[in-house]
Order: C-alpha cells, then structure tokens, then sequence
C-alpha cells in the first residue's frame, strides 16, 4: 500500500454528522431498549459518548447509569426530540 493510499484511508468521512447534537438529549434505540442521554461525544463508527443516561425498556426507566459509551454497530436509530438523526444503521 502507497503512503497516499494510507493517507486517504486515515482520512476516513463520517457517513453522519452528528456534530449539531452534541450537548443535547438524544434518545438511542437499540434492539430491546432504548438508552436517554446527552450526547458528549462520537466517532466515524458512531459509537456515541452519553452523560446522564438512563435505560428505558417499554417506556418505563429501568436505571439511571450516568456515563456509557454506546457501541455504532449496536444502533438501530438516533433521534433528538421529534427529529430522527439516524434511521437505519449502516454497518447491518
């Protein structure tokens, strides 16, 4: 492999922004739950960085958990109040 090659492939784009959301609540649906939290932070594989976050399983709080990493390949969607940041995960 070239160096430009290595180089570009360092250079890897964030298929999401999700940059316009940080410091705000979001909601994490996973396959069985659903984690609420403020997003602190995220990389190119979408793993997500909450502060503050609580487990909810059928619209009932099961545990407040403060801060968790949430892995990108366990998302189903991402949503900010009413608006859905990420519908479909794109590493299924």
């Amino acid at each position: 492999m070239s160096a430009q090659q290595a180089h570009i492939l360092k250079k890897k784009e964030s298929i999401l922004s999700l940059e316009p959301h940080l410091d705000r609540r979001v909601v994490v649906s996973l396959e069985d739950r659903e984690v609420h939290g403020v997003l602190k932070g995220f990389d190119n594989n979408i793993n997500l960085v909450l502060a503050n976050a609580e487990i909810w399983n059928k619209d009932v709080r099961e545990r407040q958990i403060g801060a968790c990493v949430v892995r990108g390949g366990l998302l189903v969607s991402v949503s900010s109040g009413d608006t859905a940041i990420l519908q479909q995960n794109p590493f299924q």
